[in-house]
Order: structure tokens, then sequence, then C-alpha cells
């Protein structure tokens, strides 16, 4: 959903958006309604398990057990 154009490759924050590291719970809710001007809804455009999945990955952030994607677009992504 080209979430780092907004929050930076690794969640940290970027141009626009602030650092998704510590706060899972909060975005996972703005990732569904949205929030404020910048922020869109993506419930129509991602699954529960989507959701779950990124909730799980932003529980990770900052924890040195991250995942860091080189090839993001394969299946299976090498690290």
């Amino acid at each position: 959903m080209n979430c780092y154009s907004c929050h930076g490759m690794g969640a940290h924050g970027g141009s626009m958006g602030p650092s998704l590291v510590g706060e899972a719970d909060e975005t996972s809710e703005a990732v569904l309604n949205g929030e404020g001007e910048g922020m869109p809804s993506y419930k129509n455009n991602l699954c529960p398990n989507d959701i779950a999945n990124l909730t799980a990955y932003l529980q990770l952030l900052g924890t040195g057990t991250e995942p860091t994607f080189v090839r993001w677009w394969e299946p299976n992504p090498t690290r």
C-alpha cells in the first residue's frame, strides 16, 4: 500500500507520516478508519488477515527482531 512513502522504509517516520515504532494498536485502527486529513482508510483494500500481518510486523518494529526485507516483491522475501 506504499506506506513507506509517508512513514519511511522501516516505518521509523518519513517526510509526511510519523514513526510507527511502538504504535501497533493505534496504527491498525488508523489503517482501518483513516486519521485526520492525511491518513486514508484502507478498510476496503485490506482483509482481516492483511491487518493481522501488518499488526504483527508493527509489533516487531524497534525490537531488534523486525524483518528487513531486501526483495519485498518476492513471495518469500530474502533477508
